[in-house]
């Protein structure tokens, strides 16, 4: 993306997807799946110290859900790595669900997942890991992830929309 003066061949991202089919016995208290790593992206001004945050994404995995052989939704297409200052942000976060349920969008805290001294599991968690939402630094949060200017997704599109106004 060139249009706000800043070549994408100056960021480097790498995707993995892991991909089996497990089968799960039935649990009366369902699943919690996590995947967490270390380390997030040391330019980040808006959390309090970002090498040692860490990310942590989960699904919940109801009865209802194993009972009824349930799929999980997929996003139709990934955001930009960066976005630009004094430019509208309309990005399409949705996601299809090939059982056809209802989806419903929110903006939601990020969670803190491992650390620099921690980067990896040596095995996996069999009970539910610690849940902490990331703290922002002041002027930053859930209803200000880019300080000063709203960060919004419709519940039922998926459109995130802003305006940001700061190069950080």
């Amino acid at each position: 993306r060139s249009d706000c003066g800043f070549e994408g061949s100056q960021v480097c991202v790498h995707e993995t997807k892991y991909v089996k089919k497990v089968h799960l016995p039935f649990a009366a208290t369902g699943y919690v799946l996590a995947y967490q790593r270390c380390c997030r992206n040391s330019s980040l001004n808006n959390i309090i110290d970002p090498l040692d945050a860490g990310s942590t994404y989960y699904v919940k995995i109801n009865v209802p859900s194993m009972e009824l052989r349930n799929n999980s939704p997929s996003f139709k297409s990934w955001p930009d790595i960066y976005i630009c200052a004094d430019k509208d942000l309309v990005f399409d976060h949705s996601a299809v669900d090939p059982d056809g349920d209802s989806l419903v969008y929110k903006l939601w805290n990020p969670i803190y997942g491992l650390t620099m001294q921690r980067p990896t599991l040596s095995q996996p968690f069999i009970v539910k890991p610690d849940f902490i939402p990331i703290q922002f630094l002041n002027n930053f949060g859930i209803q200000n992830f880019l300080g000063g200017v709203p960060l919004e997704i419709d519940s039922k599109t998926g459109v995130i929309t802003a305006k940001p106004n700061a190069v950080s």
